[in-house]
Order: C-alpha cells, then sequence, then structure tokens
C-alpha cells in the first residue's frame, strides 16, 4: 500500500515538473515603483500575441520600470549532421529578456477587480491557457487538485527576479461576501511578489491569476490564505478593451467579441 501511495506521488511530481518545462518561460515579472517611491515587484504572464497579465493592484498608480522573463526554454531535434549517430543537440525556443517598451495597463473595467493585462511586444514566451471555468459553471472539481504557482517573491540577497515554483493543492473555493469573482484557496504560503501569478493545473491549463491574501485584522501576508481569482475576470478584462488573442476567439465562437459581454462586471452580465 505504501509503495501504491509513492508511486501516485511520484507520478503527480512528474505531471507538475512538465507544466513546469513547457510553461516556467511564459511567467515574467513586473518591476514598479509604488506612489510612495519604492520599489516592488510583482508577476505576469503570457496568454498569447504579446498579451501579460497580472493583478491589478501590482501595477495601478505605480511607474512601471521594467518586464522581464528569467527562464530558458529548450527543444531537442536530430541535425543533419548527427542523424546516423542519433546525437542531439538543443537551441532555445525562448530565452530570458526584459524590455522597458509596452502598452497598458488596461484594467478591469470594474475597479473592485484585481486584474490588469499589459501588452508588450518583444517578449516572446510560450501561451499559458485559460481554462474555461465560468463563475457558472464552477463547482467543486478542482477541491483537492493538485496545481503548480509560479511567481517572483523577492528572494532575499538575491541581484535579481527569480522565478519561484510551489506544488500546491486547491483546499477550498470561496465567494467573498464582499463580491466579485470565486477564489480559489491554495495550500501554498503567501508571500508578496506572487500577486499575478498563474496557478497552472496538471493538464497546463491556467486555473486562475493569484490577487490576494486572505487575513484579518492587517496581520502579515504569510498568515494570510492565498487566493487565486477565477478566470472569468481575466476574459471580461480583455474583453473591454478588445484584447482577446484571435486563437481565443476562435476558441469561444467569438464569444467574448460580442458587446453584451464586453461589459460584464463582477462575474453577471450588465
Amino acid at each position: 500500500m505504501e509503495d501504491s501511495l509513492d508511486e501516485k506521488n511520484r507520478i503527480r511530481r512528474d505531471k507538475l515538473k512538465d507544466v513546469y518545462d513547457n510553461f516556467a518561460a511564459g511567467v515574467g515579472y513586473i518591476s514598479v515603483i509604488l506612489p510612495n517611491g519604492n520599489e516592488s515587484i510583482g508577476s505576469c504572464f503570457h496568454i498569447g500575441e504579446g498579451i501579460f497579465i497580472t493583478a491589478r493592484h501590482v501595477v495601478d498608480k505605480c511607474i512601471i520600470k521594467e518586464i522581464g522573463t528569467t527562464i530558458y526554454q529548450t527543444r531537442y531535434y536530430e541535425t543533419t549532421e548527427t542523424k546516423d549517430t542519433g546525437r542531439v543537440r538543443s537551441i532555445p525556443d525562448f530565452s530570458p529578456k526584459s524590455t522597458t517598451v509596452f502598452k497598458g495597463p488596461y484594467m478591469h473595467p470594474d475597479d473592485s477587480i484585481d486584474v490588469a493585462a499589459i501588452v508588450v511586444s518583444d517578449l516572446e514566451a510560450p501561451v499559458l491557457m485559460l481554462g474555461d471555468h465560468l463563475d457558472d459553471w464552477l463547482g467543486n472539481e478542482y477541491v483537492l487538485s493538485d496545481v503548480l504557482l509560479l511567481g517572483y517573491p523577492p528572494i532575499p540577497f538575491a541581484n535579481q527576479p527569480l522565478l519561484i515554483s510551489a506544488k500546491c493543492e486547491v483546499n477550498a473555493i470561496v465567494d467573498k461576501y464582499t463580491g466579485g469573482h470565486p477564489h480559489f484557496i491554495l495550500s501554498t504560503m503567501a508571500r508578496g511578489g506572487f500577486s499575478g501569478s498563474p496557478a497552472i493545473t496538471e493538464a497546463g491549463i491556467v486555473l486562475g491569476v493569484t490577487t490576494e491574501a486572505l487575513g484579518v485584522n492587517n496581520q502579515p501576508i504569510e498568515l494570510g490564505y492565498l487566493a487565486v481569482m477565477s478566470v472569468e475576470g481575466i476574459y471580461t478584462c480583455l474583453a473591454h478593451h478588445k484584447l482577446i488573442p484571435k486563437y481565443m476567439d476562435e476558441q469561444w465562437d467569438g464569444f467574448w467579441s460580442k458587446e453584451t459581454v464586453r461589459y460584464r462586471g463582477s462575474g453577471s452580465e450588465q
């Protein structure tokens, strides 16, 4: 029995490692100057056509200094010269890069919804696919499922942003009494800098965007529950600003390009 559990855990780890290998290069950092003059960092992720998603509070009223990625992603192929020997060599599909050139940020039309989009033309990165679990369709199917959180909480004494990966599970789904979209509660510790990061399922689908640590009485971030807002708010933000990538528009058969959904607020049609 114990051997069987160990094998199941190994398979789970392997799946999330595959997710990391395929999508880590698509997660970036956003370096900002806060209104008080201090510097801060948040996370973002690429959903196609240079569009990066982040949490609204990461960039709201801030000066964006730099957006960048830090992970190489490679592919392997046989060259003509080495085909007979079966040897392969690797080349990078995506390389780390930073930029100060971007458009936006494009905020969600409801300022209580913590999501924003930024368009970056000169950062090549793999595409992270958003899930199709809209608010009205969301049940408990994700509870206790394994997910990978990828983001940029600052590491003391590090001389550059470092991508942090956390294997965790969905502990619960909460509808906050303050309104807004459903949030997934993850088992990992909340940390500043994870804001704007994606939570990705074993199937390689984005569950949502990290927005906050749910806590009380102004307690430290690390003592709160790490909350990930589900994807409908992301779609609504993109639709409002007419930023729906072509592949996404085709997948949804033009749904998010319709005027009737372009101004959706906190999960309901206006």
